[in-house]
């Protein structure tokens, strides 16, 4: 399945027809800025809001239940290591927890029906389509909100037509450096420094990083 944008091209380009004034920007830059969005988006909530197909290797602390770091679509194969190397299980033998109601989205786990896993770090081996995404398994419509804001914060930056362009406070520039605006900003306790923007991105924020293979 391919990834999706979390908005298109045409999409941001419709954001900038609403201003009254337009620079000549390339349908390259734009693609190009809203990647860079995208992976600044969740570099701060440590979460992804397209689906993707994955194998996560998982620390286990011996109980029937696992926590993903992410929420999950569907699993096509769990396995288990063992002294001859992972093993594949019998799928009918767990619990996925991959409801929209009531929501797993916020816990995503797996439990073991007959047995405890074993304790260990990235003893299980999971492997699935997963993402944070809404029933029609699309970028949620608040997420899609925020790429557009910072994509127009992106686009005062590179405007001279600024009279109708949000002025709310960023830490998101044009040509300034990635990790240090992202450093600067969780110094001071916020995300971006926007409120309009972090009262929505903190309601998808995780505190677990992924381990991808």
């Amino acid at each position: 399945m391919p990834i999706l944008p979390y908005i298109t091209v045409e999409e941001a380009k419709a954001e900038i027809l609403l201003l009254d004034e337009q620079d000549s920007i390339s349908d390259l830059e734009i693609e190009a800025k809203l990647i860079f969005i995208q992976e600044y988006i969740e570099k701060l909530t440590r979460q992804f809001f397209n689906v993707r197909d994955l194998t996560l290797l998982i620390d286990s602390f011996g109980t029937r239940i696992i926590a993903l770091p992410v929420p999950i679509i569907s699993i096509s194969k769990i396995e288990i290591d063992s002294t001859n190397g992972f093993i594949e299980q019998d799928l009918s033998k767990f619990i996925i927890f991959n409801s929209f109601y009531p929501d797993d989205r916020d816990y995503p786990k797996i439990e073991r029906k007959d047995a405890f896993f074993p304790e260990g770090k990235k003893k299980i081996r999971v492997t699935g389509s997963f993402g944070f995404v809404n029933e029609g398994l699309q970028t949620p419509e608040p997420i899609k909100v925020v790429t557009k804001l910072l994509f127009l914060n992106w686009f005062k930056g590179v405007s001279t037509g600024k009279k109708n362009l949000r002025d709310g406070k960023t830490y998101f520039f044009k040509d300034e450096k990635y990790e240090k605006r992202i450093t600067e900003s969780m110094s001071i306790g916020s995300l971006t420094g926007d409120p309009e923007i972090d009262n929505i991105l903190i309601q998808y924020k995780r505190a677990e990083a992924i381990s991808l293979i």
